[in-house]
């Protein structure tokens, strides 16, 4: 079974800052979350299984991707931020976007609570 370290250890020079920061953020910040790799990439659980949600993070080429549970929840945030080419439950940041990094934590911190996880 990989770790999430292993998963970024194996990310090229480009990918890493940005999915580094991505990790660290959730692990310190929602320690009450079960990180592991699922589906061949970090994920953070709410429970015990992907039906209670989860937040999770991929590397590709030229961006990463925040994935959430909830599709209407990430509907909304595509609505929202004008994201046209965002997939199913998935927002694309471009590695280095600093201002979408700091909208995407907030999203996160809500749907954290939305999920009723304690701060």
């Amino acid at each position: 079974m990989t770790s999430i370290q292993q998963y970024i250890a194996k990310l090229n020079p480009e990918q890493k800052p940005d999915i580094i920061r991505f990790a660290d953020h959730m692990t310190q910040t929602y320690p009450q979350l079960t990180g592991k790799i699922s589906f061949a990439m970090p994920m953070w659980l709410f429970g015990q299984k992907m039906n209670e949600g989860y937040i999770a993070v991929s590397a590709a080429k030229h961006h990463y991707t925040i994935h959430f549970s909830d599709e209407v929840y990430v509907q909304n945030i595509k609505e929202e931020l004008h994201l046209p080419k965002a997939g199913k439950r998935s927002l694309p940041i471009d590695y280095g976007n600093e201002k979408m990094w700091q909208i995407i934590k907030d999203k996160i911190r809500q749907f954290v609570e939305m999920n009723g996880e304690s701060l």
